[in-house]
């Protein structure tokens, strides 16, 4: 399941595991707004 984590730095995750389920939306929330500054685009996270 580690797979899903890839798209982001390894550095930035530090072996990063969600033990709930609101504390794995807030980590997820704070990876789109990275990854929307990034590429320019809306980018949607599939769960």
């Amino acid at each position: 399941d580690t797979a899903a984590w890839q798209f982001n730095e390894k550095d930035e995750l530090g072996g990063w595991r969600p033990r709930t389920i609101q504390e794995l939306e807030r980590r997820l929330e704070g990876y789109r707004d990275k990854l929307n500054k990034r590429i320019e685009r809306p980018y949607q996270l599939v769960l």
